[in-house]
């Protein structure tokens, strides 16, 4: 059985990616009562480099990485957090191996084209309660910029949502259209709805600005 390499399983976990939404986050612990508490910080790639965190996901090949790219190879090899990866080498001691084939029998899903969908996948797997996401925004307003593995994120989203982990996303980034006004399509007075989260019935109307707390939210 897979153990979760910080030694507990956290409840809730703030996942930091390198998109720009990751500044709300960096913004929002930057104060002295910052909004957005978890149990764990996760981030991916060279978020080794500038993030405090508990757990980091490298899914490209460290030895391959390092090798073209020489500063990031001793940065990943000097890590003092354990870092999941796709393949575990000597050199990097706080490598631990992704549990692709448990994850991949628990839920009958090959669907992975970026490294958050396989975060999304684990959080659900080992049985965090709780996601918070920042920084994978992949399109951005303004711009044509285009970053491929949106539509493989939101479909982790939605599974994980069925599987009764929330996963919320911050208000500003496009992912599931959340720095959109939110509102139901086809409706030309918006209705005022109610849902449940544990033990707390809440009200939204679209466009209230309680985004981040209303996505995929827990049935």
């Amino acid at each position: 059985m897979f153990e979760h390499p910080t030694g507990k399983v956290p409840e809730t976990v703030s996942l930091v990616a390198l998109g720009p939404t990751k500044n709300d986050f960096i913004k929002d612990q930057s104060r002295h009562t910052p909004k957005f508490q978890s149990h764990e910080i996760w981030t991916l790639n060279t978020g080794i480099r500038w993030l405090k965190h508990d757990l980091a996901f490298i899914m490209d090949d460290m030895s391959e990485f390092a090798h073209h790219f020489p500063v990031y190879g001793d940065e990943m090899r000097k890590a003092d957090k354990p870092i999941i990866t796709s393949r575990v080498y000597d050199e990097f001691p706080s490598a631990v191996e992704y549990p692709l084939q448990e994850i991949i029998n628990e839920y009958k899903q090959v669907y992975f084209n970026n490294s958050v969908p396989y975060i999304i996948a684990y959080a659900m797997y080992i049985g965090v309660r709780e996601m918070k996401l920042f920084g994978s925004d992949y399109t951005f307003p303004g711009t044509e910029a285009r970053e491929s593995g949106r539509g493989c994120v939101e479909f982790w989203i939605g599974y994980a949502a069925a599987r009764g982990m929330q996963v919320s996303v911050v208000e500003t980034s496009t992912l599931m259209d959340a720095c959109e006004d939110g509102r139901f399509y086809g409706y030309v007075h918006q209705p005022l709805v109610k849902f449940s989260v544990a033990d707390n019935i809440k009200e939204m109307k679209p466009g209230s600005g309680t985004r981040f707390e209303s996505v995929a939210q827990r049935r």
